[in-house]
Formats: structure tokens, C-alpha cells, sequence
């Protein structure tokens, strides 16, 4: 190779490239990565490459020129293995952790010290001082050695096709987003590796490829750490802004619009120009310049199609290094989940998630404020209650309850004021409180009756009463209000002839009694203040000829308990079935006893209540009951009203069946006193028919009636049932039910229910003890 030693031009630009090249890649220092210390021992290698290279130019001899010649050689050597560093990082290729790798350092190593002691033994390259083409002198480096020129071909163009081959595979195999980083390199490198060929092949009298090597150094420096990663950051962010959840909008430092992403769009009903943000934003910041504002946040509320969306809003400016203000962007983040999920927490935490009315607490609340707002307004209660709405879930379903309450909530609130304050206080307990001047009593009940059609079809009257308190008092708690309208539906459950119960003080005095003999009710059974009282059942000929059972509470301190007292809150609270248990055994063992004494004509009939079907295996009771006293079954009558059956009537009547099957008669008690009678009548296996005493005190005063209990008397022999009547007062009352064909009579007129020990003596005087 020749070169030259008469080119001032040339060493300049050399001179320039190095410093150049030191000071731009002494400024990457203070970055830490592993990518920017190889690319520094790139530079570093390539600054030794054309500093030995020029060095052998001017060298003062020959030996000199020799040595640095070698070690440019030996440079070189090692720019390339560094150069292959540099593209396993850049390519973010593979092959650069194989063991062979350490095999090319070793190789390259024993390579180096080969070419750096030829500068002692001349065994692969000479110098020598001569003319040169272009008529300078020069020195002239010869290879004496094949060795050379195949280690150059092996190590150099080797490891360059290497090179190649990995910028060509990260190329074909990267995302488009990615290709320009690799096509720059591609290029900058195939440039220098040309000029390096066309030197070879040349001869030049110049080294141009010691520019090549420091202008590809600070290409790749400029390209790999400055110019490409800051478009590719640039590319990215512009991505992920516009993936975004939050909506940007950016402006510079004139205020002028340069970015929007489409979310920021969609919430500002996508402008048409970039420009229509400028207004939107200077009236976000009230009429402030960007510049001049300061970085805020706020909250935005933005309505369309009926849908609410709510936004975090942020202002940011940004400054350079100056502290110089070069532009600002305004960020929305989305919060309509969060507002919507606090909203629904805190309608949750006040709201029935059933009925969407208020719950408890918030009633409550609600109400109070409400009265506390309006002093002297009368205000009127309404309180619901379904009867043996348990017993109804486990018949029909939790689904069936469910929608039963949702039914009642909804009839009521079409026909209060909007304005009413509405709650579920638990269970089937609804609460409506409004001015009492909208108080309609006739509205309510159709309410009612169309609530209860939700069941239609199930041969069963879902049975709802309301509890009113009218003119509320201002001074009493609404929880204590709600209680009492609560204590005004106590006297009216069961009854499908009332609706409404009306609250007045007298109640509460009931409702205390009540509690008091609910509480003393176990140790009245067990020590016997419990006993049967006995009403007579008489033939058209006045003839005794059975009796009904009735329960007695002979209170040690109040005396006798009217049944009226104890009876209703025994249902309520299901005790109900302990005391017929107790009155069914005294019934029988009474039974067992006129056995003994001949008198196995007469029977005893006792009531069974609606509870007992579910407390208590019915039929194994009695057949038991009647086995272990060995009295027969027609003596012991069992008494069982239709609203008995009411809850779950398949099931009951399947019962009643198999009692009947067993020797029972069943009697059908208070005919007449429900809605669905005849259908009743037709279903279950009754025996005896009891006509209701209301409906015997409407006969007298009543022509139509009179008409219809005949009728009825008429119906129940062709059934081949007894009709007994009850209530019989008088004597004209006796004598039409004793034409129209009725064959027992029970009332007054004969006796009122009495002691066992006072009937023995008046009805059967020759029993003996």
C-alpha cells in the first residue's frame, strides 16, 4: 500500500475527526448503559485505527512508520470485534452470548500479537520509502506473506459479512415502526466498507478510509443515541397518547394547537380543526393566556345522549433547561366509574336494593328533616304488612315474595305524591309518609287489590293489611310512629275483611297486655292456668249431643283471660300450636273418661290453626292421640277453618285427606266468612259444615241473606254433610234454622262455653266420678 506523508489537507481533517469524535462520545459518559459503553469502545478503537494510521504516514523513519503500521493493524483487528459488539447490542441479536464468541477473542487476540511483532520480524509486512504515483514521496507498505491477506480476508471481511448479515436479519424481522434505525445503519456501514474496498483495490496514495471510519463513528453515535431514538420516542408516545385512556390536547408556546388525540376529540365532539381547541381551552382558562395561566386542576361534567361523563381536568406547561416556557397540554382523565361507583355505594347505603326505596336509616333521616323543615304540616304514616309473608317464601319462593313486595311498592307510590318519603323498614314492611290532605283510603285499596292479583291463579288470597297513623304527632320519633302503626295492624291480621287499621292510643294498652301474657305464657302452660272450657252442641229437639272445645286462660292475678287477648298473639308469635296440643289431649283423655261411664255417644270437636300444619305432624297426632286413649274417631271432631288451608292448600288438604281416610270428621268452621268458600267447600273432604255467626245475625235482619244461608243448608244435604250453626242467639233464630233443615244448633241460647265440671253437672247429671 502506498500512501503519502505530502497532504497537509488530509492530516486537518483527520486531526478535526478525532477531536470531534473524542468529544462527542466523551459526552455519553454520564450514560450508564451497557449499549453506550460499547459504542464508546467502538470510538475508542476506531480513534486508535486513524491515529496509527496517520501516525505511520508521518512517521520519522522507517522502523517507526513500521511499528505504527502494525499497530494500526492490530487496531483495526479489534475495531471490528468491538464493531461486532456494538451490532449484538443494536440488533438486539442472540449470537453474541455463544461460546464461540469467546473463541473470536482468543482467535483475535493470538491474531494481534502476530501483526503488532511483525513491526520486529518483518514477516508479514515491510516498509519502504518511494515515489509515488502521484510524484511525492512516500512510504510503501508491501506483504511478504500470504498469511496477511488470508488472516484479512478471514478476521476483516469475514466478521463485516457477519455485520451485514445481522443488520439484514434485524431488518426483515422487525416492525415497520423500527426499520429506520436499521436502514441508516445498513447504509452508513455499507458506505465505509465500500470505501475500504475501493482503497484496497485502488491503491490509493490516500487513506480515505480513516475518514470513512470517523465519519461512520459519529454517524452511528449521532443516529443510534440521538436522532432515531428521539423519533422513536417521538413515534411511540404519539402511540401511546393516542391509545390513551385520557384525552390530550397539546398547544406551544403561541397558544397555537399542534396535537388532540381522538379521545379529547370525543369529549369536545370532535372538532373539525386543531384550531376550535384554542377557544375551547382559553374558555376552560377563563379568558387566561396559556402562558399566564396557572397549572390547575378541576372537575368536568360533560352530558350527551342522556349520558353523564365526568372528568379529572389537569393544565401542565412545560419549560426548557431556561426555564423558558415552550408549551402547555391539558389532560382529562376519565372518572365516570369511580363517580358512578360512589354514587351507586352511596345509594346503596341508603336505598333498598329491592325496591329502590330508602332503607331504615335513611327514612328515618329523611322524615325527621322533612318535619323538622315543616313544623305545623299535618303529616299522615302508612305501614304495610303482609300476613305469614315467612310462610309465603317458603311456599312460593323467595322470587314470588320478592316480587310481591316490588308489586306493593310500586301500586302505593302511583298513587301517593311524588313527594312522599318512601322506605322498606325489613322484611314486608314498606313506609310512606306524606301530607295527610293527599291521604285517599280508596286509592290504597285499589292498591291492594292489585298486589294481590299477583298470586291469582294459586288458590291462595295473599292476605296485606296497612297500618295508618293520621295527623302524625310532630314530638314522636318516626321509628316510635312506625311502631305504633305497626301495633295498629296487631288487631286485624288474619281478618280478609279488613284492610285498614287506624291507630289510636287504646292499642298500645292492648299491645302491653299482650307482651305481658306472651312472656307468661310457658309457665301458664306448664302449671296448668290453661283449661277447656266446653260450648254445647244441640239437636233441632234441644238434645246435647257433642260440644266444642275452647281454651281458657284462668290467669292467677287477672282472672279469666278473654280468648280475644290471648289467642291472636299466640298466632303471631306461633305458640299457638303448644296450647291445641294441650287442649287436643285434655279433649281426648275427657273423651276416654265418658267412655268409661257409657257415654261413648258424644263427641268433642277441637279447632286446628293455621301454624299447627307446620309445627306439628298432623296426622301422626291424632292417630296416635286417638291410639293411646282408645276412644274412636268420630268423637273426636277436627275443627279447620278455609283460611287454614289458605298458605298451602295442596299440601293441607292432602293431609286432611288422609285424616278423613283414617275415621275423622273433618268440620269446615266459619262457612261463609271468606272469599272463596264454594271452591273450598268443593276441595276439601268435610263432613260437617259450620256456618259462620255473622252471617246467622244477618239472616233475621237480612231477606237476601236469609235466602242464601238456606240455600247453603240445602247445598250441604245433597253433599250428605251436618250443617251446624253457631251464634244462635235467640229463639227466632232457632226455629228458621231448624225448618230450613239445620241439625245442630250452638249459641247462647243453649249456653256460652263453661267449665267441664259445670257442664258434666248440667248436661250429663247421672255421670258418675
Amino acid at each position: 500500500m502506498k500512501v503519502s506523508i505530502n497532504n497537509p489537507v488530509f492530516i486537518i481533517v483527520v486531526c478535526i475527526g478525532l477531536i470531534f469524535t473524542a468529544v462527542v462520545n466523551g459526552r455519553t459518559v454520564h450514560k450508564k448503559s451497557v449499549f453506550t459503553r460499547t459504542l464508546r469502545l467502538l470510538a475508542t478503537s476506531v480513534c486508535f485505527v486513524v491515529a496509527f494510521s496517520t501516525f505511520s504516514i508521518y512517521a520519522p523513519n522507517q522502523n517507526l512508520a513500521l511499528i505504527m503500521r502494525c499497530l494500526h493493524y492490530g487496531a483495526t483487528l479489534w475495531m471490528m470485534v468491538y464493531l461486532m459488539y456494538f451490532f449484538e447490542f443494536y440488533t438486539k441479536g442472540q449470537w453474541g452470548n455463544m461460546p464461540g464468541r469467546i473463541t473470536v477473542y482468543i482467535i483475535y487476540t493470538i491474531c494481534s500479537v502476530f501483526v503488532v511483532l511483525n513491526a520486529l520480524n518483518g514477516k508479514l509486512v515491510t516498509c519502504e520509502i518511494g515515489l509515488l504515483s502521484n510524484g511525492d514521496y512516500g512510504y510503501i507498505f508491501t506483504t511478504v506473506s500470504p498469511l496477511y491477506n488470508i488472516a484479512y480476508v478471514l478476521w476483516a471481511h469475514l466478521l463485516a459479512t457477519f455485520n451485514f448479515l445481522a443488520i439484514m436479519h434485524a431488518l426483515a424481522t422487525s416492525p415497520k415502526f423500527y426499520r429506520s434505525k436499521y436502514v441508516v445503519t445498513l447504509v452508513v456501514y455499507g458506505t465505509v466498507y465500500l470505501v475500504e474496498i475501493m482503497c484496497r483495490i485502488g491503491n490509493w496514495t490516500v487513506d480515505y478510509t480513516c475518514i470513512a471510519y470517523l465519519v461512520m463513528m459519529n454517524l452511528l453515535t449521532y443516529f443510534s443515541l440521538y436522532n432515531i431514538p428521539k423519533g422513536l420516542i417521538n413515534k411511540t408516545l404519539g402511540m401511546v397518547i393516542d391509545e390513551a385512556l385520557d384525552g390530550i390536547v397539546c398547544f406551544d408556546e403561541n397558544g397555537q394547537c399542534v396535537y388532540a388525540n381522538d379521545v379529547a376529540k370525543d369529549i369536545y365532539g370532535n372538532p373539525a380543526k386543531l384550531s376550535e381547541f384554542e377557544t375551547i381551552f382559553a374558555w376552560e382558562l377563563e379568558g387566561q393566556g396559556f402562558m399566564e395561566a396557572p397549572e390547575i386542576t378541576w372537575e368536568k361534567e360533560v352530558g350527551s345522549d342522556g349520558i353523564k361523563r365526568y372528568y379529572d381536568m389537569q393544565y401542565h406547561k412545560f419549560y426548557d433547561e431556561k426555564n423558558i416556557f415552550v408549551g402547555s397540554y391539558f389532560m382529562m382523565r376519565n372518572k365516570t366509574k369511580d363517580v358512578l361507583r360512589v354514587e351507586e355505594e352511596k345509594y346503596r347505603s341508603t336505598h333498598d336494593s329491592l325496591t329502590g326505596l330508602y332503607n331504615r336509616e335513611c327514612f328515618y333521616e329523611r322524615v325527621t328533616k322533612e318535619r323538622f323543615a315543616n313544623p305545623g304540616k299535618k303529616y299522615c304514616l302508612v305501614y304495610t304488612d303482609v300476613k305469614d309473608f315467612m310462610f309465603f317464601n317458603d311456599i312460593f319462593g323467595y322470587k314470588m315474595g320478592d316480587r310481591v313486595l316490588v308489586k306493593l311498592s310500586d301500586e302505593i307510590l302511583r298513587r301517593i305524591p311524588a313527594s312522599a318519603i318512601s322506605g322498606r323498614l325489613g322484611g314486608d314492611h314498606l313506609a310512606f309518609f306524606y301530607p295527610t290532605d293527599d291521604y285517599d283510603e280508596e286509592s290504597l285499596s285499589d292498591a291492594l287489590t292489585a298486589t294481590k292479583s299477583i298470586v291469582d291463579g294459586y288458590n291462595y288470597k295473599v292476605l296485606i293489611h296497612l297500618g295508618v297513623i293520621l295527623d302524625a304527632d310532630n314530638d314522636t320519633h318516626i321509628a316510635t310512629l312506625c311502631e305504633r302503626a305497626n301495633i295498629a295492624v296487631t288487631p286485624i291480621k288474619g281478618d280478609f275483611n279488613s284492610d285498614f287499621a287506624y291507630y289510636d292510643e287504646s292499642l298500645i294498652k292492648k299491645t302491653i297486655q299482650a307482651k305481658r301474657l306472651i312472656n307468661e305464657f310457658d309457665l301458664a302452660l306448664e302449671s296448668g292456668q290453661f283449661t277447656m272450657y266446653l260450648q254445647p252442641q244441640v239437636d233441632n229437639s234441644g238434645k246435647m249431643m257433642g260440644a266444642e272445645a275452647l281454651a281458657r286462660w284462668i290467669h292467677p292475678e287477672l282472672g279469666v283471660v278473654p280468648p280475644a287477648e290471648f289467642i291472636g298473639a299466640l298466632e303471631r308469635t306461633g305458640l299457638i300450636y303448644r296450647l291445641d296440643k294441650y287442649i287436643w289431649g285434655l279433649a281426648a283423655k275427657k273423651l276416654a273418661a265418658w267412655k268409661k261411664i257409657g257415654r261413648e255417644d258424644l263427641y268433642i270437636s277441637v279447632n286446628i290453626s293455621t301454624r299447627d300444619f307446620y309445627y306439628i305432624d298432623i296426622y301422626k297426632y291424632f292417630t296416635e292421640l286417638v291410639e293411646k286413649y282408645k276412644i274412636k274417631t268420630k268423637n273426636l271432631k277436627l275443627e279447620i277453618t278455609e283460611t287454614a288451608i289458605a298458605i298451602d292448600k295442596v299440601a293441607q288438604l292432602a293431609i286432611l285427606e288422609k285424616l278423613s281416610d283414617y275415621g275423622f270428621d273433618i268440620e269446615l268452621d266459619d262457612f261463609g266468612s271468606g272469599y272463596s268458600s264454594l271452591n273450598t267447600l268443593k276441595d276439601i273432604p268435610a263432613n260437617v259444615l259450620k256456618i259462620d255467626m255473622e252471617f246467622i245475625r244477618e239472616a233475621g235482619r237480612n231477606d237476601r241473606t236469609e235466602l242464601i244461608l238456606n240455600s247453603i243448608i240445602n247445598m250441604s244435604k245433597n253433599l250428605n254433610m251436618t250443617v251446624v250453626t253457631e251464634g244462635v242467639e235467640n229463639e227466632n233464630q232457632a226455629g228458621k234454622l231448624i225448618a230450613s233443615g239445620c241439625d245442630l244448633l250452638q249459641g247462647y241460647l243453649y249456653s256460652k262455653p263453661i267449665p267441664i265440671e259445670e257442664f258434666e253437672k248440667k248436661y250429663m247429671v247421672d255421670m258418675t266420678e
